[in-house]
């Protein structure tokens, strides 16, 4: 018979395998990582300086909040954003291009990677920012309730399909059911999701497709 999980110190409401900060305070301990968080990919420019700073407000907002509902305020102390802006090589980038890089950085033996854990991390993921027009990033607006990130699973790679598997709508030129990232609200993202990927087989059950329309056109896999 098991025995029950343990109660969470900081939320006693909880055990401490359903307070997701506790399951990221263990699970950095067992890694060996010192930090979390993600890289962010500025990918659309337009001239929208304002928009873009209102995102990664949002993203750094939604982090206190969340870490706050489960009372781990503490977690902010080893949480990083690490933003990557290079218009000239990012923007309008398709994700192959934004895997690449972050491939790249996370090799490197003077980033920040190492402590953070995206050497190891299986899927590791980045994120791109689309913040309108023809990407349909929306507006962050005030609140940053409408954006969206595009999470990349930095190990992805084209596979063969099975003989008998439909090809779906092209997306990235790629016609596979998983097409190697997906598209997300920037709400739950920055703490609940990265939870959960740390499972390597958790992308499969958090995994959905993003609609051709959606995720913009031409941005084919001939640019990366």
């Amino acid at each position: 018979m098991l025995s029950p999980s343990p109660q969470s110190k900081r939320t006693p409401e909880f055990t401490t395998h359903n307070n997701i900060a506790d399951c990221m305070e263990r699970a950095l301990l067992e890694d060996g990582h010192c930090l979390w968080g993600f890289v962010i990919y500025r990918c659309a420019y337009d001239n929208n300086d304002v928009a873009w700073s209102r995102l990664l407000q949002a993203l750094r907002r939604y982090a206190h909040e969340t870490l706050a509902y489960y009372r781990r305020l503490d977690m902010l102390d080893r949480f990083q954003l690490t933003v990557v802006e290079d218009e000239a090589k990012l923007n309008s980038a398709s994700t192959s291009v934004v895997r690449d890089h972050f491939r790249e950085w996370a090799a490197a033996p003077d980033t920040v990677a190492r402590d953070q854990g995206a050497v190891e991390a299986s899927p590791g993921l980045s994120q791109r920012y689309n913040e309108g027009g023809e990407e349909g990033g929306g507006d962050p607006g005030e609140e940053g309730d409408e954006c969206f990130v595009d999470l990349i699973w930095k190990d992805w790679e084209p596979s063969v399909p099975h003989p008998r598997e439909r090809p779906m709508e092209a997306i990235e030129g790629c016609t596979r059911p998983d097409v190697g990232w997906m598209r997300t609200g920037i709400r739950g993202v920055i703490v609940e999701m990265y939870e959960a990927l740390r499972d390597q087989n958790a992308w499969y059950g958090e995994y959905r497709r993003p609609m051709s329309w959606y995720a913009g056109e031409g941005c084919g896999d001939s640019r990366g």
